[in-house]
């Protein structure tokens, strides 16, 4: 399809489909040559993700609850494939330490103890009937400085990972639309979710659940 047809790009991220990359000035509309966007997905994506498309971005075939400590390991494991992801994009931010995945435990078990944190994961059976978390979100409450209008508080989510980034349609859009909902008692005015810059398969979708951008980092070594 052709690379400006944002809307399409969207539809297809939504249902599962990934960019494998672009074709430079491939078609010709009208009198100028347009660039083609490139888009799969495998049979076996297909038939682990097509029982959510009828139901838009909200995964049916798992189900979201609170996390509990039995969850750690495979919290853990989802924030260190991030973590590598995101080295690959931007390594003098993101690097992680040697002992991120120690370190991390701990961090997630207090904010699973915290009430005030919202820590959740999305389970879906595996072919033995075994339930595996393929997905979690942590949402925390935060007060805008006053010299910004409305003000007040919003969801942070910092911490927000997928098994694959294929799901990030299905079972990233389900643990968001859950997390706002069960974050909307603590009563902020807006929610704010951290994306790096060239995560494009976690990007787009929050794009078509209207989240915009807000701001940017730039890094450079050294000083």
């Amino acid at each position: 399809m052709l690379a400006d047809n944002e809307r399409a790009i969207r539809f297809y991220l939504r249902c599962g489909f990934v960019r494998e990359g672009i074709e430079r000035e491939r078609a010709l509309a009208g009198e100028i040559w347009c660039s083609d966007v490139i888009m799969s997905v495998l049979e076996d994506e297909y038939r682990r993700l097509a029982p959510g498309w009828a139901g838009g971005s909200r995964a049916r075939s798992g189900a979201i609850r609170p996390a509990t400590a039995r969850d750690l390991p495979a919290l853990v494991d989802l924030a260190e494939r991030r973590r590598r992801e995101y080295a690959d994009f931007q390594p003098t931010f993101w690097r992680p330490a040697l002992e991120a995945p120690a370190d991390q435990a701990p961090y997630f078990a207090r904010l699973i103890d915290d009430g005030r944190a919202l820590v959740l994961v999305h389970e879906e059976a595996g072919s033995s009937a075994r339930l595996q978390v393929d997905g979690f979100v942590v949402g925390q409450v935060a007060r805008h400085p006053p010299v910004y209008a409305p003000g007040g508080t919003a969801l942070v989510i910092d911490d927000f990972a997928v098994a694959a980034p294929q799901l990030w349609p299905t079972v990233g859009g389900a643990l968001l639309e859950e997390a706002s909902e069960r974050g909307r008692p603590l009563g902020p005015v807006q929610t704010v979710v951290v994306c790096g810059q060239a995560d494009a398969p976690k990007r787009d979708p929050l794009a078509s659940l209207a989240f915009g951008p807000a701001s940017e980092c730039r890094v450079r070594s050294g000083g």
